[in-house]
C-alpha cells in the first residue's frame, strides 16, 4: 500500500471520497511547504496507526 501526496483540492476530494465508500478513515498532516521534524512525527505516527488497524 502507498500514501498519496496529493498536489490539488480536487485530487484530495476524489481520494477522500474513495476512502470514504471504503470506510476508511483520513490523516492530514498539513505543512506550509515544507516538512520539518514535527511534521515528520505526526506522519509516522498516523502511518503506525492505520498499519495497527489495517496490516
Amino acid at each position: 500500500m502507498s500514501i498519496p501526496i496529493v498536489r490539488t483540492v480536487a485530487e484530495l476530494r476524489s481520494i477522500v471520497s474513495a476512502w470514504r465508500r471504503e470506510g476508511l478513515k483520513v490523516a492530514v498532516v498539513p505543512t506550509m511547504g515544507a516538512l520539518d521534524e514535527g511534521h515528520l512525527s505526526l506522519v509516522r505516527a498516523a502511518l503506525e496507526q492505520f498499519l495497527d488497524n489495517h496490516g
